[in-house]
């Protein structure tokens, strides 16, 4: 039977680990929604602090902040143009025909929003 035996070092490992904190982050982002209904997110996770601590027979992470920057979402709604009906009600009892005006609400810039939830620097301890 073969074996193999590997050396590391304390320091090595710590250098790694640090070196992954410095380059290493992931993020998504995107937008979903139909019709006047949209949201957006964005979401990112990293690591910070933290050391790597070797025993004899396993090694810890001791003090590994996973931070999830940035956490954003992003509620809209495009609300259409309503409008009342132009109508005209007929004259009775000798008195003239009465219209009602058009009334139209969100007819320029029916956006609402957007509705931010923004948790930027929220961390975790392991």
């Amino acid at each position: 039977m073969s074996q193999l035996t590997v050396a590391v070092s304390e320091d090595g490992l710590n250098e790694q680990l640090q070196a992954v904190q410095e380059n290493v982050a992931v993020g998504i982002e995107g937008t979903f929604g139909e019709g006047g209904f949209e949201v957006a997110y964005e979401l990112g996770v990293r690591l910070e602090e933290g050391t790597v601590e070797l025993r004899p027979d396993r090694f810890d992470l001791d003090e590994l902040d996973v931070v999830y920057d940035p956490v954003r979402f992003e509620v809209r709604f495009d609300i259409p143009e309503l409008c009342t009906p132009f109508v005209c009600i007929p004259g009775f009892l000798g008195l003239d025909e009465t219209c009602l005006p058009q009334i139209c609400l969100f007819e320029t810039d029916s956006e609402l929003g957007p509705l931010v939830a923004n948790a930027n620097r929220f961390g975790s301890h392991n």
